[in-house]
């Protein structure tokens, strides 16, 4: 998008003498929502004494407005944002021109207007009046696209003959359902059970699969069943597989869970679980179990308890004991499980290499717990929390910062309450809390309160402010027809981090006194944080049953995809999917700088932002799912099958960690043949720019063996393709011509392939160096020979005619894709 600037300085009496007249444009990025004003000079005319008297215009417009599919956009203050004509000097008659392409507008009103082209309804129409009139009438202008479009519109307003000019990016985006394939699989999976209640949250395992838990069976509420969705060829979720998990020893709900940076699933706790020894009219409660899910074997394994132990407890029959439940959890930078105590103000370290247990920090004010807690993740590894008891009980807004994580030794919470920190919760809503956010637009973390309260930490500046209280919503009333306004909240409920950097967010009713009654209905709206603009795109009931629950019901995940997965206790699973010009600032995206092939399998790949900015979606005490790990996603460059590798052992457990550099290890899915691949590390459904990487088995050896060159967008490739010399038969291999032609100026790539000896051998596999340079020199590191180099047409004898023609068709994509 473009943002026109113009300025009249003055115009001379005469009409060969013009001066002054400036004209500039520059870019900006459709997430930075700034007020669009386009300025240009009136049309000149040839006479003097309307050159003097001609007016100057502007149009002023929000940058953007998004709505769903079959929703309305409303162009207001309190809506999608003001447009309105000026006029200077004010008066006279002018023409405003609206248009766009896939829907319809109306006036908010149409008193004292003429229509000169169009009608007022329409995808066109030039209206006719003052700037007054005109003003009254964009007031309320609406858009309403046409049925079953979604995707991306523009709204164009010119006022008078080009005088004053603005675009509004329209985006549209839509709820969907999983696909019928995908249902049947589901209910096949559940085989009438667990499932038939529906599901309850969702973890993103680091080989691209989701593991479903099911929320349980009427009565107790509490489940042992997991399942797994395995992406389709296309990677779609919405038609992926379901397929039955086996199932934890004990059944929980409400319970802490996390990634370990191995790979499996930590488990802790429960709220409601089989085993918990407090028993209340509810069912047993409070379990202190853990358990360790792998995914590789698919079994559950009971892990070490958490000692913890607490006295005076007010539980009739259980009065003292060791107890866990459904406390706030995250991961350390050494792989540790900090989680904290629900009655207490102490926390609790789990360190999975040795199965053990230890002390953690304990919290500053000693009248806090981390019942209801949300945490979020910092840059910076700090890890902040609003305390919510402490906050209640001593009569202003509290809040910590668990500091020095890179040492458990060492590290500790500080006060952070700096600034005037209102409350976000209050006895007679249970003490609940919404989620906690981190933006990756200023980097300030959103934590949201069961009174419609939110209130801002920025780590910059070390200080809280005032967010925007959430939406009234207006809903019947105790009498007959009648409509009341409520301000709706988000105590106990999720939230996520969109790609584009806006928050969905799930909003109810306020929790109503100690009876813990959750009211419904669930909104969910899409929170812009650099503009204070929450929109409403709550989904149509028959995409999800929010009509009938309340938010404590619903739970999301950031999908490699980029879409966001709502899941509320039903069988049906709803993805709502940002419109194409709805997307993230590319800066936002992981890197790759280069990855190694090592002979055992375990690939190595190296670049930065790998666990992207945030943690993604959050829910605060009850469910956790933390997805800041790097996804590898491989894709066919002939097939267009879409497959994941497996990562694990990331350097980092961090978020928005900038340019420091980053590694993961992955292994390739048995399933995918040799061929030529699409590589692209995804984190927080934001993917990083695409490198070729192309594998191939080559004679004699039985051992696969890959090669990789680049496909960047924005950085090129000088020079020949290379492979590396295996047992000294292959040594450099050109491909017919260069890939890229480019000046010396243009940035290229220095390609470095290490030397494979032989598969019995230690010697590390080939490894690939994406990093920019500006010279158009190719570097082939052959290790200490070079001898047995091949040219095209030899190396071609060496393929067999399926690898002779995926060679022949990547060249030939290369050319045509000019990279």
């Amino acid at each position: 998008m473009t943002r026109l600037t113009g300025r009249l300085t003055s115009l001379s009496k005469h009409w060969n003498n013009p001066r002054g007249h400036r004209n500039g444009t520059k870019g900006a990025k459709r997430r930075n929502r700034r007020v669009i004003t386009a300025i240009q000079p009136a049309l000149l005319h040839c006479r003097t004494e309307l050159l003097e008297a001609r007016l100057l215009l502007t149009v002023t417009a929000p940058a953007s407005a998004t709505l769903t599919e079959n929703g309305i956009a409303i162009f207001a203050p309190n809506g999608s944002g003001a447009i309105t004509v000026n006029a200077s000097p004010a008066g006279g008659t002018l023409s405003l021109t609206l248009s766009v392409s896939h829907g319809t507008l109306t006036l908010g009103s149409t008193t004292s207007l003429t229509f000169s082209a169009g009608s007022n309804g329409s995808a066109s129409m030039t209206a006719v009046g003052t700037a007054t009139n005109l003003n009254a009438s964009l007031n309320l202008l609406s858009y309403v696209p046409t049925p079953g479009y979604s995707g991306d519109d523009l709204l164009q307003i010119s006022a008078g003959s080009g005088a004053g000019s603005a675009t509004v990016s329209l985006f549209i985006n839509t709820w969907t359902n999983s696909t019928f394939a995908s249902l049947v699989s589901e209910q096949q999976a559940a085989g009438g059970g667990g499932l038939a209640e529906g599901s309850d949250f969702a973890l993103l395992l680091p080989n691209g699969d989701l593991m479903v838990h099911g929320s349980g069976l009427p009565g107790s509420g509490v489940s042992a069943n997991w399942y797994e969705i395995t992406p389709d060829g296309s990677g779609s979720y919405a038609n992926g597989t379901w397929t039955q998990l086996a199932s934890m020893n004990v059944a929980r709900l409400d319970f802490s869970s996390v990634v370990l940076p191995n790979g499996d699933v930590f488990v802790l706790g429960g709220e409601y679980a089989s085993d918990g020894p407090v028993i209340t009219s509810n069912g047993p409660q409070y379990s202190n179990s853990a358990e360790i899910y792998d995914p590789a074997t698919n079994v559950w394994t009971q892990v070490a308890s958490d000692p913890h132990t607490y006295t005076g407890l007010p539980f009739p029959g259980f009065s003292s004991g060791a107890l866990a439940g459904d406390q706030p959890s995250e991961v350390l930078p050494n792989g540790d499980v900090l989680v904290g105590n629900i009655f207490d103000n102490g926390s609790e370290i789990y360190d999975p290499a040795t199965n053990q247990w230890s002390n953690g920090p304990a919290k500053v004010h000693t009248s806090d717990q981390s019942d209801e807690e949300s945490w979020v993740k910092l840059p910076n590894g700090d890890i902040l929390c609003y305390d919510n008891w402490s906050s209640i009980t001593d009569g202003h807004g509290e809040a910590e910062l668990l500091v020095g994580t890179s040492n458990p030794a060492t590290m500790h919470w500080v006060d952070a309450s700096h600034g005037s920190l209102r409350f976000l919760s209050t006895n007679a809503t249970g003490n609940e809390l919404g989620p906690a956010l981190l933006g990756v637009v200023g980097g300030k973390a959103l934590f949201t309160g069961a009174n419609g309260r939110t209130e801002f930490y920025d780590p910059g500046t070390n200080s809280w402010s005032k967010g925007p209280d959430m939406p009234i919503a207006l809903l019947p009333g105790k009498l007959r027809g009648e409509k009341v306004e409520v301000q709706l909240t988000l105590g106990d409920g999720p939230g996520a981090v969109l790609p584009n950097g806006d928050d969905l967010l799930a909003l109810s009713p306020p929790v109503v006194g100690a009876t813990q009654t959750f009211p419904s209905p669930t909104f969910l709206y899409e929170y812009d944080p650099v503009t204070n603009v929450f929109t409403d795109v709550s989904p149509n009931p028959t995409v999800s049953n929010t009509v009938t629950i309340n938010s404590f019901q619903d739970s999301m995940l950031v999908l490699p995809t980029g879409q966001v997965l709502l899941m509320n206790q039903s069988p049906q699973l709803a993805f709502y999917t940002l419109a194409p010009g709805d997307g993230p600032n590319p800066s936002w995206a992981p890197t790759i700088t280069s990855y190694t092939q090592n002979i055992n399998g375990n690939d190595t790949l190296t670049g930065t932002q790998l666990n992207g900015l945030d943690e993604g979606a959050a829910y605060g005490d009850d469910k956790q799912m933390a997805e800041n790990y790097p996804l590898v996603q491989l894709t066919s460059l002939f097939t267009g099958t879409v497959y994941y590798a497996t990562t694990s052992n990331w350097s980092s457990t961090g978020v928005a960690t900038g340019n420091s550099p980053e590694s993961v290890n992955f292994v390739l899915p048995p399933t995918m043949p040799n061929g030529f691949y699409i590589m692209v590390v995804i984190a927080d459904g934001i993917a990083s720019r695409p490198v070729i990487a192309f594998e191939f088995q080559l004679p004699p050896f039985t051992f696969p063996f890959q090669s990789t060159a680049l496909a960047q967008p924005g950085l090129a490739l000088d020079g020949s393709l290379a492979n590396p010399s295996v047992d000294g038969q292959l040594g450099a291999v050109a491909s017919p011509g260069n890939i890229d032609n480019s000046s010396p100026a243009s940035p290229a790539l220095m390609l470095s392939a290490t030397n494979v000896t032989s598969p019995a051998t230690s010697a590390p596999g080939m490894s690939l160096d994406l990093s920019s340079n500006t010279s158009t020199s190719e570097t082939d590191s052959l290790g200490p020979s070079n001898q047995g180099q091949f040219q095209a047409a030899q190396f071609d004898a060496l393929l067999s005619d399926p690898q002779r023609m995926q060679w022949a068709g990547l060249n030939a994509a290369l050319d045509i894709l000019g990279a």
